[in-house]
């Protein structure tokens, strides 16, 4: 069964009285398939757990999940039919839903009035579930069906579990790698899954417990993004990310539709930093939504103006971060005869290091070291007060959880530290400085031409061909402008060795005071 389902040979496409009809997607922790129940002969939908998850507390956390959709019995939730194991494959039978996850439903030019009636059924999903005592942990666009009867309802609830479980084994925040996808839901070595950095709530990020006010923090972001077309929070990585949702820096957008002042000042609530200041209940929140929705003023009746921020369709593929390894291949489906079932496409590889460009110029670079083991504050502060040396400046520093970030204009240093092991990532922007080249070089081919200007007319050149005078100042001034553009960005090139070898440097350093012992007690600087 398992070599079957997961290797290279031919197997039956059953599972128990279900036969597999085609695979409609895959997750982090296994593959679903449209599937027809022989018995009942209704079709179902079958969510397989990879084999190497099946057996042990990995294995149960799919019964875990089961069990959590079994205690819920709401329209606007995916219903679970039956759970097992099959020749020792793990399976769980639920609700086939005819339709598209919420964010290919986005995709479309929807009317603000419908847009909010779709999160409203979502979130009465949500409010079901906190009432039965669950937390969902991992609220997403990706995590919601819209059947082809417009009903959402909110599914894969392998992250929900009592609001007092522990979220981070001993309550540390999540490491999560500078290659992690933030649309990923991300696993730890161990299978334990921690959530989307882009929809996490603060107290998420920061390894703290996680309520129902987390799932409203979600939420809020995913309609954020629905109404806004961007995502409320960004970070060139990971950290960056966490650093921009910790502090409640809400990026300023231009909102694809126009917004009414009720619904900025909910979202503005619910994605509050402080768990206190958000809304009591998705109940309160949901109501608040049906009271405008029923009031059925026109400001609701408009379409976006625009589509949504362009972005991988990776949500559902995890990434482990206790080892920083991605999940090793692809998962391929069941191997039948041709046309009986379809083989999913291979998983989207993890994210670049942040590098960014200007016109096909490099305007940010980075660097990452590894170091075996943990760091303290006191290390930490060693590293902090090193930087600044360096810099020639006094940086930012921001603690989250055992981490560390050290800013300035054009320096980021973010320390992940984790139980066994410390990444150090160093990242420059050159943007600024490439800005600033440019416009010496322009200015000074502005100065040379005016100055050839001033020759030619002094020489009496033109004298003779006034209608020629507007045409060789324009072309004079152009030539010396575009002369000076490309002669700053060809400096800004072959500046960037240098640059890369400067940044390899500070790595380096930082990686050596952080492996020598006994350092001298310093003053504190946190």
């Amino acid at each position: 069964m398992r070599s079957g389902l997961f290797g290279d040979s031919v197997a039956p496409p059953r599972v128990g009285r279900y036969e597999l009809l085609r695979c409609i997607g895959r997750g982090g922790m296994g593959i679903v398939y449209a599937a027809r129940d022989v018995e009942l002969g209704r079709e179902v939908a079958i969510k397989l757990l990879r084999p190497e998850l099946s057996h042990g507390g990995d294995g149960e956390r799919l019964t875990s999940e089961a069990r959590a959709l079994a205690r819920l019995s709401h329209p606007n939730v995916v219903s679970v039919f039956d759970v097992g194991t099959f020749e020792g494959q793990r399976f769980i039978a639920m609700e086939y839903v005819v339709g598209q996850d919420l964010r290919r439903w986005l995709e479309a030019p929807r009317r603000l009035r419908d847009l909010i009636e779709v999160f409203i059924g979502a979130g009465q999903g949500l409010h079901a579930a906190h009432q039965v005592g669950l937390v969902h942990r991992d609220f997403k666009p990706d995590n919601v069906l819209v059947g082809d009867d417009g009903r959402p309802r909110v599914l894969d609830f392998g992250l929900a579990r009592p609001p007092d479980a522990n979220d981070v084994v001993g309550g540390q925040p999540p490491a999560i790698p500078g290659g992690t996808d933030p649309l990923a839901t991300v696993l730890t070595q161990a299978g334990q899954v921690i959530g989307t950095p882009a929809y996490m709530a603060p107290e998420q990020h920061l390894g703290e417990p996680a309520d129902a006010r987390s799932d409203q923090f979600s939420f809020a972001v995913a309609l954020y993004h629905a109404v806004y077309g961007v995502r409320p929070f960004a970070g060139e990585d990971p950290q960056a990310l966490a650093l921009s949702i910790v502090r409640g820096r809400i990026r300023p957008a231009t909102p694809r539709y126009p917004v009414p002042r009720w619904l900025e000042d909910l979202l503005a609530r619910a994605l509050a930093v402080d768990p206190a200041q958000r809304f009591d209940s998705m109940a309160a929140l949901i109501s608040l939504l049906e009271t405008q929705l029923e009031a059925g003023t026109a400001e609701l009746d408009v379409v976006p103006s625009r589509g949504l921020e362009a972005e991988p369709a990776t949500a559902s593929t995890a990434w482990h971060v206790d080892g920083f390894d991605s999940l090793a291949g692809p998962l391929p489906a069941v191997v039948s005869p041709p046309g009986a079932l379809a083989r999913p496409a291979d998983p989207p590889k993890a994210m670049s290091q942040p590098s960014e460009s200007d016109g096909g110029l490099t305007t940010s670079i980075s660097t990452r070291r590894s170091i075996a083991g943990s760091l303290d504050d006191a290390a930490l502060e060693i590293l902090a007060r090193e930087l600044d040396r360096l810099e020639g400046s006094r940086g930012t520093v921001d603690r989250l959880g055992a981490s560390m970030t050290w800013t300035t204009r054009s320096l980021e240093v973010h320390v992940d530290v984790g139980a066994d092991r410390t990444e150090i990532l160093v990242w420059r922007r050159l943007g600024r400085q490439l800005a600033r080249r440019t416009a010496r070089w322009m200015a000074l081919g502005f100065f040379l031409s005016n100055m050839f200007i001033a020759m030619v007319a002094g020489s009496g050149a033109l004298d003779q061909t006034e209608s020629l005078i507007p045409i060789v100042v324009i072309g004079s001034l152009l030539t010396g402008l575009t002369t000076g553009y490309r002669k700053g960005r060809a400096r800004h090139v072959r500046a960037l060795p240098s640059a890369r070898a400067h940044l390899d440097f500070v790595a380096d350093r930082l990686v050596g005071l952080a492996q020598v012992e006994g350092q001298a007690a310093l003053p504190s600087r946190f």
